[in-house]
């Protein structure tokens, strides 16, 4: 088997995974926010709560770690 190129996969999967728990941990900081909003959120496109941003961010998260676990994954299997 060849294995050109596997240290990018890792490094693409780990990458994803951070970017998802970075997500992840911006929508526990969103849920958990009760200071004043900033004022640059008062024209935002998903409304004026940051809650919503919250569940924006953790769908977002999950999403980017199932795609760095799939990335892991999809290398055992041969391409071409």
């Amino acid at each position: 088997m060849d294995d050109r190129g596997h240290g990018w996969i890792i490094f693409a999967a780990v990458v994803l995974g951070v970017a998802g728990i970075m997500r992840i941990l911006d929508s526990i900081w969103a849920f958990r926010y009760h200071g004043t909003l900033p004022q640059n959120l008062e024209n935002a496109i998903y409304g004026t709560s940051l809650k919503t941003y919250g569940w924006i961010w953790l769908i977002v998260g999950i999403v980017l770690i199932l795609a760095g676990i799939a990335v892991i994954r999809d290398r055992r299997s041969p391409v071409g």
